[in-house]
């Protein structure tokens, strides 16, 4: 949602996200079907890890994060909204996890403080630049 990174577009943004936690709900009543839950970052944006708790009973969890989203949010296009974003809640997912990916021992650190099943998967530097032109050579657009 490019909305998201933008000031102002409050509606869009709004609608986004209940549409988002729809989409949840409907994985949520599908997952008799599946072994294990893959939360990449948080499966919801806003608030405590309320959702992510009720899979992890139901399911084993594996969290992945590249980030350092433990950290409280710094964009200043949403600070207003940032008290819904919650900086403890990854904490939380670390708890709540069975395993955990990140990308870099940095994160690995923050993870291990909550979890002793950590694993660092590193990931490639792709250069956007690089990328928009790879879509332009094969017709795809940038």
């Amino acid at each position: 949602m490019d909305a998201l990174y933008e000031p102002g577009h409050y509606i869009t943004k709004a609608l986004e996200t209940l549409r988002a936690y729809a989409r949840r709900l409907r994985l949520a009543g599908r997952m008799r079907l599946y072994d294990v839950a893959f939360v990449f970052r948080e499966a919801t944006l806003l608030g405590p890890a309320f959702f992510e708790r009720w899979v992890a009973r139901r399911l084993p969890l594996v969290l992945d994060f590249d980030d350092a989203i433990y950290l409280p949010p710094a964009n200043p296009v949403n600070s207003w909204w940032s008290w819904l974003r919650d900086s403890r809640k990854t904490k939380a997912l670390c708890r709540l996890a069975r395993h955990i990916t990140v990308g870099n021992e940095t994160l690995a650190g923050f993870a291990r403080q909550e979890s002793e099943a950590v694993s660092v998967v590193q990931r490639p530097l792709i250069r956007t630049s690089t990328c928009r032109g790879l879509a332009s050579r094969i017709g795809a657009q940038s």
